[in-house]
């Protein structure tokens, strides 16, 4: 990998716009707790403050369980044990705690180990396109859209934990497409059980890999089935899960997300709600936030003769997942920029570009290819210049903003809101603090409520401030 000048000059460019980009600000809610267990872990005990814990609804961000009396942190603890890194380096070089505000010198350590994650993330998605193509320009091509043409760049930026699932899923499928072709490489066999080991302790609905790998392999090796060895990694993993519930949450079988009145019935949501938002709404729609996706539907079709067992892979993991995160109560994600749930598939579902890639490459010379290259660059340069508008404003800017048109009532308004992506709303504040003008949904909330005119023309500027940590 260091002797390829693409793959350097990948990094290379990784790392610069992932440092000019760096945030600000630090991501704040569910990151804290998962930061917070990790100090309490630092210093000797096993559960959160209490004093820190019940300052929230319960089971929030933390669970209670009351067969001991003492508060955890509900989330998969491998965010935990991978937040110890970043936590430890802050105390080390002047801080304390782990930090719930914007304190600059614990968002420059964040900033920095999410860095090292970014650069592992370019180089697994780097070396799953060589898979697919000999070409290492195309390769790198394909892998930098995947980090910066759709939202998953604010995941590179976001300290928080979809940053580890993103990369640990990449991992997985990069092995999984190498079992397909090296059925016997024990070495890969054992990296399937160790990444999705990490995974599921990152977060308990991955899980459902463990019926998939069992089938993958019994697809393309029953005998493999039939020896021990097979089934000790298993039974493993179920253990350790199950056990580790059992001690934060009291029950083998909690996953931590049934305390929370928000959440308390999980699979109470209206899955055909979840599956259209997944696809067609405005602020989660895969194909609007992850265009590269909607640029490989014209070449699925040759992908899946060409990549019969992979595409069958991606495709049936994919659909596994989208019908239960559609069926969660909270299927949107609560305050979060797109599809996230989804986040970790979505580059192996774009895969078949690398195809329409190929295709353009080879047939250059044709009028017809050359200018079917120009819808293409219009679709990936509107989304990137998007992004550019997400990044530019803290990271929770469109909620807090729409939290205030909530107040007043202004529904209109909120509709009209609600219609627009979240980098258009940004593109439109960032005008409206520039240059005075306000958006037409601001308008219509001054029409809706205006004896608070006043109020909503000024509520917007507390909110737009630059998310950048360099200027």
């Amino acid at each position: 990998m260091f002797k390829d000048k693409v793959a350097i000059v990948l990094v290379v460019l990784t790392v610069a716009i992932c440092v000019f980009t760096a945030p600000r600000f630090c991501y704040s809610g569910d990151p804290y707790w998962m930061r917070l267990q990790a100090w309490s872990w630092l210093h000797g005990r096993g559960d959160v403050p209490y004093d820190e814990s019940i300052s929230k609804e319960r089971g929030q961000y933390c669970f209670y369980n009351e067969r001991d009396g003492k508060y955890y942190s509900k989330y998969g603890v491998m965010n935990s044990v991978f937040f110890m890194a970043p936590v430890v380096i802050y105390n080390m070089v002047g801080g304390y705690g782990c930090s719930e505000d914007s304190d600059r010198l614990f968002v420059a350590v964040s900033n920095g180990f999410n860095l090292l994650w970014a650069i592992s993330l370019a180089l697994i998605l780097y070396k799953t396109a060589l898979l697919f193509t000999e070409d290492n320009y195309l390769a790198a091509l394909w892998a930098w859209l995947n980090l910066f043409s759709g939202f998953g760049w604010n995941y590179l930026r976001a300290q928080t934990g979809e940053i580890f699932q993103w990369t640990l899923a990449s991992v997985l499928f990069y092995l999984l497409f190498r079992f397909i072709r090296e059925r016997e490489d024990k070495r890969i066999v054992a990296g399937i059980w160790l990444s999705l080991f990490l995974l599921i302790l990152t977060k308990s609905v991955y899980v459902l890999f463990l019926p998939i790998c069992i089938v993958l392999c019994f697809v393309l090796n029953r005998t493999e089935l039939k020896k021990i060895n097979f089934w000790y990694p298993l039974i493993v993993i179920c253990f350790i899960f199950l056990s580790l519930n059992y001690w934060r949450f009291g029950s083998p079988f909690n996953n931590g997300y049934s305390q929370w009145n928000h959440e308390a019935n999980l699979f109470g949501g209206n899955i055909f709600e979840g599956i259209y938002g997944f696809l067609f709404s405005s602020d989660r729609s895969i194909f609007i936030h992850y265009p590269i996706l909607l640029i490989s539907l014209v070449a699925w079709k040759k992908f899946y003769r060409e990549y019969k067992d992979e595409s069958l892979l991606t495709l049936g993991v994919f659909l596994l997942f989208l019908l239960v995160n559609s069926k969660f109560i909270s299927w949107a994600g609560h305050w979060c920029y797109g599809p996230r749930f989804l986040l970790f598939i979505l580059a192996q579902m774009s895969l078949p570009s690398l195809c329409l890639f190929d295709y353009i490459r080879s047939h250059w010379n044709k009028i017809s290819v050359k200018l079917s290259v120009v819808p293409l660059i219009l679709i990936l340069g509107s989304s990137f210049y998007l992004q550019i508008q997400v990044n530019s404003l803290n990271f929770f800017t469109y909620y807090q903003v729409e939290s205030c048109l909530r107040s007043v009532g202004a529904t209109r308004a909120l509709e009209e809101y609600h219609r627009l992506p979240f980098g258009v709303i940004n593109v439109q504040l960032n005008n409206f603090k520039e240059k005075g003008t306000p958006p037409h949904w601001l308008n219509t909330a001054y029409e809706e409520a205006p004896g608070t005119a006043w109020g909503l023309s000024q509520t917007p500027h507390k909110f737009i401030e630059k998310n950048y940590f360099w200027f």
